[in-house]
């Protein structure tokens, strides 16, 4: 018995260690397996990087069974890539337009001060050119050219055969003499044209007064004085003083805000020019202080010229013709008779403005031909409008005295006249 029991627990015991040392071993091999599946994962993934075809974990043993090569996966984000190009490529645009502008801003300059120049050129160009004054009372306005052709249409010229030049403009304290005046737009910042009519506004309210106008013209000047000035300028509310016309000679301009704009005015009967000093800022404008009566022009005077003899026999045969023409031509609206006129439509006429009265002389130089340019002093009567009821010489037509500078032509021994307009010569 005991010897049976002692075989059997021996047998239990081996059975107890065999199946721990089992245990033992199987999760030994377990172990060993998972590090051999790792350890062959990774070597089959550089294998599958660096030679396509060869299983993972691999060796290359011909013998192996070959496995189907796995797909690379596609890189992230690079189906995107075209649009950050573009993008790129957009961006560079921008940047060079942006340098080319810089660099042309830095060459010719920043477009605020070339167009300021443009302006200050184009208004010089234009005071230069333009040097007839703006004008008020008796100005001139628009009219048509100094000679009518027979048979030229002459349309409005504006008014530039009737505007005279200034005399000063230079920006100098004098007057100096063929300067010119600086008339229109702006010059040197400083608005010239709005200056002229404020000064001609301020000369019909300084050149005029009498003692029961005192008060209105004070209220007058005023408006063009600063605060504070007595409106009167130095008047002593005696005398009497009266403006027959007023224009601009010419203006000076001093800088961007001051200008003196001298008027040439007649008051009393008598030439007189005023200096107006003008004060411009923002489109304000002020008289900063009192004007100046300077002298009118001076009288100048003409070289004697040599006589011409003329065309005795020519100048007789004239003195026949033109009568018929110069009674249509102070008649009627145009002359368009063939028997008168060289052209066929016409010359414009006075329309009944004046009747004729007579020829005072006719001058025919001897040369010339058929074609001749001469000057015929004409004697008009004129009907007047004012009828004065107690003188009779008021009533009486008056007769005025004109020259002429015309062409005629000759055409089967009569004379026709060609043109007709003022004579620049001498007074007679």
């Amino acid at each position: 018995m005991t010897t049976d029991q002692a075989t059997r627990a021996e047998h239990a015991a081996g059975s107890e260690a065999g199946q721990a040392g089992g245990s033992a071993a199987g999760s030994v091999g377990h172990a060993a397996g998972r590090a051999g599946g790792s350890v062959g994962e990774s070597a089959g993934g550089y294998l599958a990087g660096q030679a396509p075809g060869l299983r993972a974990g691999s060796s290359g043993d011909p013998g192996m069974p070959p496995e189907v090569p796995a797909r690379s996966r596609p890189r992230r984000g690079a189906g995107g890539r075209w649009l950050v190009w573009c993008m790129r490529a957009v961006v560079w645009a921008i940047l060079l337009l942006i340098g080319y502008r810089g660099v042309v801003a830095i060459v010719t300059g920043s477009p605020s001060s070339g167009g300021a120049a443009g302006q200050r050129a184009t208004a010089q160009g234009a005071g230069r050119a333009s040097s007839g004054p703006s004008s008020s009372g008796r100005a001139g306005s628009p009219g048509r050219s100094g000679t009518h052709k027979a048979g030229v249409s002459h349309p409005g010229t504006g008014s530039a055969g009737h505007v005279r030049p200034g005399r000063t403009g230079t920006g100098q304290a004098g007057t100096g003499p063929g300067a010119t005046g600086l008339v229109g737009g702006s010059v040197d910042g400083f608005p010239v044209t709005l200056a002229q009519a404020y000064a001609l506004d301020f000369g019909q309210a300084y050149l005029n007064f009498s003692p029961s106008s005192a008060g209105q013209r004070a209220t007058a000047l005023a408006q063009f004085l600063p605060p504070g000035t007595n409106p009167q300028l130095g008047y002593d509310g005696k005398g009497t003083q009266t403006l027959q016309s007023e224009q601009v000679a010419a203006t000076r301009v001093m800088g961007a805000h001051l200008a003196v704009v001298t008027l040439l005015a007649e008051v009393n009967g008598r030439l007189i020019e005023l200096g107006v000093p003008v004060y411009a800022s923002g489109g304000a404008m002020v008289v900063p202080g009192k004007p100046a009566l300077l002298p009118p022009p001076a009288k100048a005077t003409i070289p004697a010229g040599r006589a011409q003899p003329g065309d005795q026999v020519t100048e007789a045969a004239l003195a026949r013709r033109l009568p018929a023409f110069f009674r249509a031509f102070a008649g009627s609206e145009a002359v368009r008779a063939p028997s008168l006129v060289a052209g066929p439509r016409g010359i414009p006429g006075l329309n009944g403005f004046v009747t004729f009265d007579g020829i005072a002389a006719i001058s025919a130089p001897v040369a010339g031909g058929t074609t001749r340019h001469i000057t015929v002093t004409v004697i008009w009567s004129t009907a007047g409008q004012v009828k004065v009821r107690t003188s009779t010489v008021a009533n009486i037509p008056a007769t005025i005295a004109t020259t002429y500078a015309m062409t005629v032509v000759q055409r089967g021994g009569n004379w026709y006249v060609e043109s007709i307009g003022a004579s620049a010569s001498t007074a007679g």
